[in-house]
């Protein structure tokens, strides 16, 4: 592909733009479960986080089949493919392993190993003979948006359990399994803050209750603030 819309470079130099292309999206599928999916997923939900990501890797295709002419923007359009090439190696598992049964797990997991080995199968015996036999090699990104905004929709049927949410542990890394409604009392920093601040209100609003505590302490604090009823 690479070599049929950029004449005259060499070898070497179509071998450069495909290793950069794919280095960047594995750097990108790997950096960003940890950066971003993870803080979005406690945000948004996983299944939700999961067809986002989808959609945005099926713009990216996109945008490869109608500007990927250069080195440049392959390089812009492939970081843009990685985003959900980020989500499709971690949170499929993470939902899976959320809505199966315990007793099931193994069956949900060979399963979804089969939906990845055969469309592999499938793109190895026919999709790659029909592109390379194609006037146009790009044929392949219009294939590739197609069958991940099909995965989009398909995803977009998937109900995200709201009854299960995840918080942070002591460390305030690792993610602990929770009921919607419960925390973890002393443990969950996360949980602990949103508890206070449903209770006290804002953190602007903790600020002005802890300084009029202080102020309280002090002798003469009546006087400081009349008989408004500040104070109290």
């Amino acid at each position: 592909y690479i070599q049929s819309i950029m004449s005259g470079v060499d070898d070497i130099q179509i071998g450069k733009i495909g290793s950069m292309s794919f280095l960047i999206l594995n750097a990108v599928g790997a950096a960003l479960p940890v950066l971003v999916l993870e803080p979005l997923t406690e945000r948004i939900g996983r299944v939700r986080t999961h067809s986002a990501c989808l959609a945005i890797m099926t713009v990216g295709y996109i945008l490869l089949y109608l500007y990927g002419a250069t080195a440049m923007w392959i390089y812009v359009f492939m970081a843009i493919v990685g985003v959900g090439w980020a989500s499709i190696i971690s949170l499929p598992f993470a939902i899976i392993s959320q809505k199966a049964d315990k007793s099931e797990m193994g069956l949900f997991m060979g399963l979804f190993n089969l939906s990845v080995v055969l469309p592999q199968l499938v793109v190895s015996l026919g999709i790659s003979l029909a592109v390379s036999r194609a006037d146009d090699l790009s044929l392949i990104f219009v294939i590739s948006a197609v069958a991940l905004a099909l995965s989009t929709l398909s995803w977009t049927r998937v109900h995200e359990d709201e009854s299960t949410s995840y918080c942070s542990g002591p460390d305030g890394r690792s993610l602990w399994r929770r009921r919607a409604g419960s925390h973890h009392p002393g443990a969950c920093r996360r949980c602990d803050t949103r508890r206070r601040r449903r209770r006290d209100g804002s953190p602007v609003r903790m600020a002005l209750a802890r300084h009029r505590s202080r102020v309280r302490e002090r002798p003469g604090a009546g006087r400081l603030y009349g008989d408004t009823g500040l104070a109290a």
